[in-house]
């Protein structure tokens, strides 16, 4: 069927008339969102050792403040901001499995990009948020949920509801989601300590308030009982907040996602088209003192953004919830000053979204179609090594590097301990990190020296593709007792144990505890 050229531009408006409607915005994004979480879901390296809590805190029904996974230099409490993540991650992979975990990754996903979106809405009214700019945040903030499932997905969930609720308060002066969120405070903080970044929102939003002359003594009692959530975790108000204000001052350099945004310049120069797009309305809004609160709570999310890789995403959330009305200015003007242009660069994304929604569908469906979709990609952990010293029932203490710890840990405690994984400064001494590196250049003196601190009695070492085999300085003082394609683990020479070749049985259930 052929199309004049009229028809075909009158059919790409009545198309893009369509998708501004509210429930097709939305179902525009989710499509958009399920497509990039669905299809591949590689564990994440934390993921292991908050199961591992989790079931722990089930077996010994308390939260424990001593760590036991682990053997080398330890601080002498552990608090530990997501115990409650754990709990409920073992809950569902001890009855789901891997499946269990992406479908609440996907469900996570979905229910923040809802809120997210009504808010938007909320806070623009008169306005339908730009379906072009909630893409193009959504695109920079995606990633968060590219792994399997971290804890901050909990923070981005109740950041959007904070934010929803927030916004209902402002336009409408409605209290009936403002009065939940002490309650689902006491949930967050135990959940993840991004907590503390929505205590900073709420708290800069009532501040913002009064100083535009909205003065609500119902919004500031709710951030006073809100902040008074960390009455309700394990460690107690004071030593709870303050490990949590630690942690956030605390530098990180050799983590990436602790690194400024321009370290990723794909991120950081999504995120500047953003910025500038918000600051071409603002320049275009009359009466500025009346946008002070979304003004400053846009200033503030934007530096935090830019400041740190991990707040990516929630600056790009709040941008995409409060940036309606600017970007709706914005366009205004570009249609007022280039109608035609502006009028076919439309018809062109329009034919553009249809093709590319049109290919989400088809790979949601055909990832729907494939079991490999239910099921959590394991390649780059040492399966096979760790399932070997499973399968012997071999005991000791476990010399292995910072990404595969949590792996090793979940799937071999208590039978060995470990000597570093993911949680880092919360569980271990600040020289931890550092000597667990040394100890891992097997064969120099440094390595020596951290051997003699840590006296670990087996290691996991990663078999590089340009050294097949282990230096004989390496092998006068440890035994090969496993060797796959990719890992060799030794055995201390003095604590004994000869060369074998044995292969292991294969992946069991990755989810079984020997606890």
């Amino acid at each position: 069927m052929s199309f004049s050229p009229t028809s075909l531009e009158r059919a790409c408006d009545r198309i893009r008339a369509i998708l501004t409607i509210p429930l097709v915005t939305l179902s525009v994004l989710l499509i958009l969102a399920v497509t990039s979480v669905l299809p591949t879901s590689p564990a994440d390296p934390d993921l292991f050792a908050r199961v591992a809590l989790g079931r722990l805190i089930q077996t010994t029904g308390t939260v424990p403040n001593v760590d036991p996974f682990a053997f080398s230099p330890k601080l002498p409490l552990w608090i530990d901001h997501e115990w409650l993540s754990g709990v409920v991650f073992w809950n569902i992979v001890s009855r789901w499995g891997d499946a269990g975990l992406i479908a609440l990754k996907v469900g996570l996903v979905c229910i923040t990009a809802t809120l997210t979106v009504a808010a938007a809405r909320f806070a623009s009214p008169g306005a339908n948020p730009s379906l072009l700019f909630l893409v193009l945040c959504l695109g920079q903030g995606i990633y968060s949920w590219g792994s399997t499932l971290r804890c901050q997905t909990f923070t981005y969930l109740f950041l959007a509801y904070q934010f929803f609720a927030l916004v209902v308060h402002r336009q409408r002066n409605n209290h009936r989601y403002l009065i939940t969120l002490p309650l689902i405070a006491i949930a967050w903080v135990n959940l993840h300590g991004g907590y503390a970044l929505g205590m900073t929102f709420l708290w800069l939003w009532t501040l913002l308030s009064f100083l535009e002359g909205r003065r609500s003594w119902f919004l500031v009692a709710v951030s006073v009982l809100t902040s008074a959530a960390p009455l309700f975790t394990p460690y107690g108000f004071f030593t709870f907040s303050r490990c949590l204000v630690d942690a956030i001052m605390m530098k990180r350099p050799t983590i990436s996602e602790w690194a400024p945004l321009w370290h990723h310049p794909l991120l950081f120069g999504g995120l500047l088209v953003v910025i500038a797009i918000l600051v071409a309305g603002i320049a275009l809004t009359r009466d500025i003192r009346r946008h002070i609160l979304p003004l400053g709570v846009l200033a503030y999310a934007i530096y935090c953004g830019i400041s740190h890789l991990r707040f990516v995403t929630a600056t790009v959330m709040v941008c995409a919830i409060l940036g309606g009305v600017y970007v709706d200015a914005f366009l205004r003007k570009a249609r007022q000053l280039f109608p035609l242009r502006v009028e076919r660069l439309e018809r062109v994304v329009t034919v553009a979204a249809l093709g590319v929604i049109a290919f989400c569908v088809v790979t949601i469906a055909r990832a729907s179609a494939r079991s490999s979709t239910y099921r959590l990609d394991y390649s780059a952990y040492p399966v096979a090594a760790i399932q070997w010293l499973r399968d012997q029932k071999i005991e000791g203490k476990l010399l292995v590097d910072f990404n595969n710890g949590s792996f090793a840990l979940w799937r071999l405690y208590p039978r060995m301990t470990v000597s570093m994984d993911g949680r880092y400064e919360a569980v271990y001494a600040p020289e931890t990190d550092q000597i667990n590196t040394d100890a891992l250049q097997l064969g120099t003196p440094r390595s020596e020296r951290a051997i003699n601190i840590l006296q670990p009695t087996h290691a996991l070492i990663h078999l590089s593709s340009t050294a097949e085999e282990l230096a004989p300085s390496i092998l006068s003082s440890w035994n090969v007792i496993h060797r796959d394609e990719r890992y060799v683990i030794l055995s201390r020479a003095n604590f004994g144990g000869n060369s074998v070749a044995h292969e292991s049985r294969g992946t069991t259930d990755i989810w079984q505890p020997l606890f």
